[in-house]
């Protein structure tokens, strides 16, 4: 008894993150591809980190209908970074990161559907923020609206915002994306943030905002 009992206190502080071995929590997604259709097979993983520590802390695979259901004990000192992926068969991979426990609702988080984009489906769009200096404001942070692949925020907080702000993306070919930036004053720390629809088709985009 001593023995499993000491196992199971190694394996709740792996890596140095602890785990609350008494609770769980579940996370529900549906995985689809950009024609509505359920992806079967694509493989999900939940790792924990506190930004020196990591855990793959659960894994498991889309059923065919592409729904994914995970089961595991939260950390007590990380947050969370859920990845979708299925390689193998052409497609880009997904994460979303800086989950944290308070997203989940009664012990469950249920995500918005998953739209897994082919690799040759797949364009980058480059940002380039130039300062007119005729202002005191600065770029804070930089989102992109559409369809997009590659890691993301899925809590955008001030603790993981500000410099760097990213400026390259990872969007679908033939859409409509809407970049929305933020500028915050210097003086009165106020932030705005501005809208800029860009159109892409087949080929990589590069596109100056000027501020």
């Amino acid at each position: 008894m001593k023995k499993i009992t000491l196992l199971l206190f190694l394996a709740l502080t792996s890596c140095g993150i602890e785990y609350d071995g008494e609770t769980r929590l579940i996370s529900e997604t549906t995985v689809l591809d950009r024609n509505g259709n359920f992806l079967s097979g694509v493989e999900i993983k939940i790792r924990a980190s506190n930004g020196s520590d990591e855990d793959i802390i659960s894994n498991g695979f889309s059923d065919s209908y592409g729904n994914t259901r995970l089961i595991f004990a939260p950390p007590k000192n990380a947050s969370l970074e859920i990845t979708f992926s299925k390689e193998q068969s052409g497609y880009d991979t997904k994460s979303f990161h800086n989950v944290k426990i308070s997203d989940f609702d009664n012990f469950r988080l249920v995500m918005d559907e998953i739209i897994l984009l082919k690799t040759d489906d797949v364009i980058n769009l480059e940002l380039q923020f130039e300062n007119s200096f005729t202002t005191n404001k600065t770029l804070f942070d930089s989102r992109i609206e559409g369809l997009i692949s590659g890691r993301d925020f899925f809590n955008r907080d001030e603790n993981f915002l500000g410099y760097p702000v990213q400026s390259n993306f990872s969007v679908a070919k033939n859409q409509t994306v809407v970049v929305h930036y933020t500028l915050i004053d210097q003086i009165t720390n106020e932030k705005t943030e501005h809208l800029l629809p860009i159109s892409i088709e087949n080929e990589n985009v590069s596109q100056t905002i000027t501020y």
